[in-house]
């Protein structure tokens, strides 16, 4: 029995069991029991850490044990294996294999948080600390947030770095895999690469970049580094690529089908207005946390779109200058249009400039706009005045 009182925390461990130890074969136990809790210290109860674990354990000699348990962690059903090694000449390593039905992170997020990004584990910085192998397969884990499903991954951490490699998980009604890295500078660096299938695109861009605007079902390729200690100076210094494929959603924010019908652009001052579109594609590269695009692609029944600008996703602002094409007359003239500000309220205005460009009277200019969208909506003359 065993147990450790902090300010905050008091954690409890408890191991028992026969023990049986020969020349040969060195210590063993085929029945060992292990209990673990950790509580909040004068404050509303808060348990963590809960365990209840059997299983068998061998010490060779103090450079090779393992073992193995199956039982409970958090009230969840689990299953951990564990092998030790330090051959001579060689860098420990500690093997581990962990199966849990269901994970919540909700109970240590509060500890994440008050790091303030250094986040990188403490007790991996210990020079005696063997590298870490860890096989993982979680069915059902939860963040504040946000939920995955079926994860699995391998974990590789010392004190360099912490990848999961070859990681798949459902995520946002999809599936992605890839890889995650987190290495051990100052700031933290991290690099994402995933490749995301059949998801819900709107709370992917909401994680990761706080933007909202697209909604729709596709799939996504993700490469993006960045070093920092909370979520402003990550964006600053992103850097990377985004591929996005998205299919049956909408571009929230803004009627293309207006504009060309009426000629009106609205102020979307009630968050209801929107751009259905059967497809919509975008290849993103990002510097410095700027992210640029050329030739972006939306198509519905009856618009298509061309788009080309950047975000700066830091500020959440954008600049972006978009053709507008009728879908059902390809031939006609595009309507040119200019979208700047904060991407939350952007200002939309009709590009003149470019519409009426190498035009000199006013009455060119006029003649010009009118048989831009006559083209559009035959049904369409803009009054003289």
């Amino acid at each position: 029995n065993a147990n450790h009182r902090t300010a905050q925390w008091q954690t409890n461990l408890s191991v028992s069991g026969p023990l049986v130890w020969q020349k040969t074969d060195g210590l063993k136990s085929d029945a060992i029991h292990i209990t673990t809790m950790q509580d909040t210290v004068n404050r509303a109860p808060r348990p963590r850490y809960i365990s209840l674990l059997d299983g068998s354990f061998s010490l060779t000699d103090f450079r090779h044990w393992q073992g193995k348990f199956n039982g409970y962690f958090d009230r969840q059903p689990a299953a951990l294996s564990l092998k030790y090694s330090n051959e001579a000449g060689e860098v420990p390593l500690l093997e581990a294999g962990l199966a849990l039905q269901k994970l919540s992170l909700a109970p240590y997020w509060e500890d994440l948080e008050a790091q303030s990004g250094n986040i990188y584990p403490e007790f991996l910085n210990d020079d005696s600390l063997p590298d870490i192998e860890a096989q993982v397969k979680i069915d059902s884990m939860n963040f504040p947030g946000l939920q995955l499903e079926n994860v699995e991954t391998l974990i590789s951490a010392n004190r360099q770095h912490i990848a999961f490699t070859n990681f798949k998980a459902g995520l946002y009604g999809g599936k992605t895999e890839g890889g995650i890295s987190m290495a051990n500078t100052t700031p933290i660096s991290y690099h994402l690469q995933q490749n995301a299938q059949g998801v819900q695109i709107r709370p992917l861009l909401q994680d990761l970049f706080g933007f909202h605007s697209f909604s729709g079902t596709g799939d996504a390729v993700i490469d993006l580094t960045s070093k920092g200690q909370d979520r402003r100076s990550l964006l600053q210094l992103l850097d990377g690529t985004l591929r996005l494929n998205v299919s049956d959603g909408a571009w929230h924010g803004i009627d293309m089908n207006n504009i060309l019908q009426s000629g009106n652009i609205k102020k979307d001052t009630e968050n209801n207005l929107q751009t259905p579109f059967h497809r919509f594609s975008l290849h993103s590269l990002i510097e410095k946390g700027v992210s640029h695009h050329v030739n972006t692609e939306l198509l519905s029944d009856s618009v298509r779109v061309i788009s080309s600008g950047f975000t700066n996703l830091e500020k959440q602002e954008l600049s972006e200058e978009l053709l507008i094409y009728n879908a059902r007359n390809p031939d006609s003239r595009p309507v040119p249009l200019k979208i700047k500000g904060s991407v939350h309220n952007p200002s939309i205005t009709l590009d003149y400039g470019q519409l009426t460009d190498g035009l000199s009277t006013p009455q060119e200019k006029q003649k010009a706009l009118e048989e831009t969208f006559r083209e559009q909506w035959h049904w369409l003359i803009p009054r003289r005045k």
